[in-house]
């Protein structure tokens, strides 16, 4: 199953990337052939156009298998977590207030439906925010993160940047980008020597990085006014804050690591104008720590931690120690790195 999905994804680009080869070099030996350059790009063309959408049309579809399978289980009582807890209590709630937004979204852009679903590797995608739309269809993946109550203030503002992109289309957007430069590319192999060549490809290859960064600034102005420049400015200092403590050499086995002890205040209690969409969890419900999981038990009342940020060495390729107590771990930042309302990265 392996071999054939690495071979249906890698079988469109290594024709392509064939074709423009063989243009060249026939270009480089006999002189330019237009007609055969304007079939090679022509061919080039259609195959990256159908591997696309056959691309996003399985993406979409594996979320909504995905959506099935792990994010309505963690919904049901009983299923997931223990019952009762307070900490899978403030995220199955979180997740529903989430759904149903979603769905509201959905309505409103005349879309059939925009499933919803964890990575499939929790750890390492702790923090993952992105989707993908095929048609009338789109997907959301959103990481674990953005439902812990430490950091669900953040979720706001992630979703809306998400729900932009299909919103804008800009998954074909991106897919007519980048058909566009390769058939130019693969017409430029047919009729320009091989540094004329170069240059085209270089320049388009910036075009796309171009477009590609106006789609996320499009998206995060789309955030700003929906949900508040300080929420999205919060956001962006945290990320950089978790992307500076992984950066970071590992403290020693026994020193907590710094994103173990972060524990953000929720600013948005009471529904801010920041987050319209939503309503925090219960105070209470922040501040309790899990009760137990299969993985670190604490040293000093015995029971075990469930959740941990991305700075954990007991899941698979993160680095940093497991906190040794809930005392640790429930450390809050310095006053300097809350970011609480008002503040800027």
């Amino acid at each position: 199953m392996h071999l054939g999905e690495t071979l249906r994804r890698h079988a469109v680009p290594a024709v392509v990337a064939a074709i423009a080869a063989a243009l060249a070099v026939v270009t480089a030996v006999q002189g330019p052939h237009p007609l055969l350059a304007v079939h090679g790009a022509v061919i080039a063309g259609c195959l990256w156009v159908l591997d696309g959408r056959d691309a996003q049309d399985r993406a979409v579809a594996a979320g909504a298998r995905a959506q099935s399978l792990g994010w309505d289980c963690l919904l049901r009582p009983g299923e997931g977590a223990e019952v009762g807890s307070p900490l899978r209590a403030a995220i199955a709630e979180r997740m529903r207030q989430t759904q149903h937004y979603v769905a509201a979204f959905a309505a409103r852009h005349q879309l059939q439906w925009v499933s919803l679903a964890l990575p499939y590797n929790p750890s390492r995608d702790f923090g993952e925010a992105r989707s993908a739309r095929h048609g009338d269809r789109g997907h959301v993946w959103l990481g674990l993160r953005w439902f812990h109550p430490d950091h669900t203030q953040h979720l706001p503002a992630v979703l809306e940047h998400e729900l932009a992109h299909l919103a804008h289309r800009d998954t074909r957007t991106s897919l007519t980008l980048e058909t566009t430069a390769l058939t130019v590319t693969v017409l430029a192999a047919g009729l320009l020597p091989a540094a004329q060549t170069a240059a085209v490809a270089a320049a388009e290859w910036l075009a796309v990085i171009a477009v590609r960064w106006a789609q996320e600034l499009a998206c995060d102005a789309h955030a700003v006014r929906t949900c508040g420049r300080d929420a999205v400015t919060r956001m962006w200092s945290t990320d950089l804050q978790v992307a500076r403590t992984l950066a970071a050499p590992s403290p020693g086995p026994s020193t907590p690591c710094a994103a173990h002890t972060a524990t953000l205040p929720c600013t948005c209690a009471g529904g801010s104008p920041a987050t319209p969409p939503y309503s925090s969890p219960p105070a209470a419900t922040r501040s309790t720590p899990p009760t137990r999981t299969d993985r670190y038990t604490c040293e000093e009342c015995g029971s075990s931690v469930r959740f941990h940020c991305p700075g954990s060495t007991g899941r698979p390729g993160l680095g940093g120690p497991a906190p040794r107590s809930h005392a640790a771990r429930d450390r809050p930042f310095p006053p300097a790195l809350r970011g609480g309302p008002g503040t800027r990265p």
